[in-house]
């Protein structure tokens, strides 16, 4: 493992965050679920189970954070970084099981519809709105750079914009008595929360199989380290995630025959530098052909 590799520093605003966000989605949702089932809201309901399996996510992630922090062994030589993908792979699959649910009480509710208190759909979706927003907002920095806290940040985010459409569906069922938007405001949150872990879940399949993460190019790795001088070639290039936000690779390299050990070493070194300067690697092993 390459030794000059430092740990990211925004570890611990994460952790404050996923904290943060449990506390909060929690108390929001079981607020919501209660208020839901005395006004027959199906949309309530339907996003309260949201929010509830939102602070499931919150807390797979925070454990998974937790678990890869912690020092390799014999046994498991790369440490346990990569807990943090199989938390992003189960909380997308998590999310699936939740929506079908959701489209399954939704076409319920369309066929036998109620009678529902839309001011109470608006006050509770406002609440939504700040708790899910803010709590997004506390995430949005270390959504750049790891797929465990981009995740969050989606379901959070996707949460606050439906919670924008419960309060208009919630006037509208007030003023108009349009108690069929109900249900279909429940669709609605099940094709966004499908829409925004599409992406996800892919990513997630692809580093659990060890596929070059995105961002990353073998042919860029290739040509970078070619184009040093006295490196004849670059062969045998393998480049996966060792978690959410830390990738590793390891290659091959033919230097000119001039070379003698010591200028060898030196230029192993050269390459390592360019290729943590133009992709995104921190784990780097490169041995002589």
């Amino acid at each position: 493992m390459d030794q000059n590799y430092s740990p990211p520093q925004t570890i611990s605003s994460f952790d404050r965050a996923l904290m943060i966000g449990i506390g909060l989605n929690f108390g929001f949702a079981l607020t919501e679920a209660m208020i839901g089932w005395r006004v027959h809201s199906l949309a309530l309901l339907s996003d309260a189970g949201h929010n509830f399996s939102d602070v499931a996510s919150l807390v797979i992630a925070l454990m998974a954070l937790r678990l890869s922090r912690k020092a390799e062994d014999t046994t498991f030589t790369f440490g346990y970084r990569k807990a943090t993908i199989l938390a992003s792979l189960v909380n997308s699959i998590l999310l699936i099981l939740a929506v079908v649910g959701i489209l399954y009480e939704s076409v319920q509710r369309i066929i036998k519809p109620e009678i529902i208190e839309g001011r109470w759909v608006m006050i509770i979706a406002f609440v939504g709105i700040i708790v899910n927003g803010s709590t997004a907002w506390l995430m949005k920095k270390d959504s750049t750079s790891d797929l465990n806290a981009k995740g969050a940040y989606i379901h959070l985010l996707a949460d606050a914009l439906v919670s924008v459409g419960v309060v208009l569906s919630g006037a509208l069922m007030s003023i108009m008595e349009w108690y069929w938007l109900d249900p279909i405001i429940s669709i609605i949150i099940a094709l966004v929360i499908l829409y925004s872990i599409g992406a996800i879940l892919s990513e997630s399949i692809r580093l659990s199989l060890d596929a070059v993460p995105q961002g990353v190019s073998v042919d860029a790795v290739r040509t970078e380290v070619e184009a040093l001088p006295n490196i004849l070639m670059c062969t045998h290039i393998h480049i996966w995630a060792m978690s959410t936000s830390e990738n590793a690779m390891t290659a091959q390299i033919q230097v000119a025959d001039h070379i003698d050990l010591r200028g060898a070493i030196v230029l192993v070194e050269e390459a390592k530098e360019r290729i943590r300067q133009s992709q995104n690697i921190h784990h780097i092993t490169i041995e002589l052909l």
